[in-house]
């Protein structure tokens, strides 16, 4: 049975980290994003695995996301597939491991896989409500019991359905969880919905709350628990690495940083100005939707029906948080719907004491479930078929 523990003193703090980013200046790095040298990926993968017609071992179905040892062997966990296929750095397949079961080393579906130290293997599984931990080799070595989703407190209500998930590892083999974010249905007009993060211990017995942190803005129908988030809004933004935790939710340009134990670092300062939303940027939007909801109505055979949409005032600074095999925080910085199909991702690239180091662009169609090593990056995609591949893409650096 896991043991909670709330650590009230370290909420507070987390919460005014978050919300007043004046004070805090130490991470701010003069300069300007452009004079950054620049991170690409190659334009051609240097290894594909996955294919339609071929050996099965070649054969992806489902992959919920791929890591790479530091060996350069490629770890790919399927999710339907309940299970983990290795391949060498050259993508000779060495071996599966797991299979469908609720034994040890089995898996009902794997949510996500991450690298723990020296090479170890944290795998989420969400079907079966617990994380299994696997030697480098493959071997079972325990299984700890996934955060239960709790009930929420009298008046509050919520925010969607993601909770108490594996989020990130520390480098004492503790682990980052996902924890329920929540509004109130007490209160009336916007709200900021208050996201938790929390610790689960090595053996898997304690949980410690590291931080409660603002994270989207939202419209409570307190009558009926309705929630309308706003567009163009922020959200809650995390990740770990093996001595802190990052924290964002676009409304600052400050990244909140603290230990694996809750306490204060010196925040990272970004270097990109948020911008106002415009005219053009909701004109853009509304085409877009509209077109959307008359093409679903046409196949459905029903007219749309529109719903208010609520805007905010700015764009958020940034869209999403990740950190890489080297120990560098990437900040993604906020792409306004709708996005081409062909656009670029573009990032800031932090060392951990908040030195930007580069600024990076990766191809939108390239983002789905993207892992970022010391000189590659593995990305799951498609091939114009439709097949499910993994793709390993040199990062190339080009200074100005």
């Amino acid at each position: 049975m896991i043991r909670a523990r709330s650590v009230l003193a370290r909420i507070a703090v987390a919460l005014v980290l978050s919300a007043c980013t004046d004070g805090l200046e130490r991470g701010q790095r003069e300069g300007n994003i452009e004079s950054l040298p620049e991170w690409r990926l190659a334009p051609e993968p240097r290894l594909v695995i996955g294919v339609v017609d071929g050996s099965p071992e070649y054969e992806l179905d489902d992959v919920s996301g791929a890591v790479m040892l530091s060996d350069g062997r490629i770890v790919v966990g399927e999710a339907r597939g309940a299970r983990l296929r290795v391949y060498d750095r050259d993508g000779r397949h060495i071996a599966d491991w797991g299979r469908e079961g609720r034994g040890p080393g089995e898996f009902g579906y794997v949510l996500s896989v991450h690298v723990l130290g020296g090479d170890s293997l944290a795998v989420d599984d969400v079907l079966e409500s617990r994380i299994t931990v696997l030697t480098p080799e493959g071997r079972f070595v325990r299984m700890l019991p996934r955060p239960p989703r709790p009930t929420p407190a009298p008046g509050t209500a919520f925010v969607g359905l993601t909770c108490c998930r594996l989020a990130g590892v520390f480098r004492d083999g503790s682990m980052l969880i996902l924890g329920p974010g929540t509004v109130s249905l007490g209160q009336r007009g916007r709200q900021w919905s208050q996201h938790v993060l929390l610790r689960l211990s090595v053996d898997g017995t304690t949980l410690d709350t590291i931080g409660v942190f603002p994270g989207r803005p939202v419209e409570v129908d307190p009558a009926t628990g309705d929630q309308r988030p706003m567009t163009f809004g922020a959200n809650f933004e995390y990740a770990a690495l093996d001595d802190r935790v990052f924290a964002g939710n676009g409304a600052s340009d400050t990244i909140t940083v603290l230990s694996p134990d809750g306490e204060p670092l010196p925040g990272i300062r970004l270097l990109r100005a948020r911008q106002r939303v415009t005219r053009e940027m909701r004109d853009a939007l509304d085409s877009a939707r509209a077109a959307s909801s008359t093409a679903r109505g046409n196949e459905q055979g029903e007219a749309p029906r529109a719903r208010p949409v609520v805007y905010a005032d700015s764009l958020p600074s940034h869209s999403r948080l990740a950190t890489d095999r080297s120990g560098r925080l990437w900040v993604y910085h906020y792409l306004p719907p709708p996005v081409p199909a062909d656009a670029d991702m573009t990032f800031t690239v932090f060392e951990r004491d908040g030195r930007a180091v580069a600024r990076a662009r990766i191809p939108v169609r390239l983002m789905h479930r993207l892992w970022i090593g010391e000189s590659e990056a593995v990305v799951v995609a498609s091939d114009s078929l439709g097949v499910e591949q993994v793709r390993v893409y040199p990062i190339v650096v080009s200074s100005n």
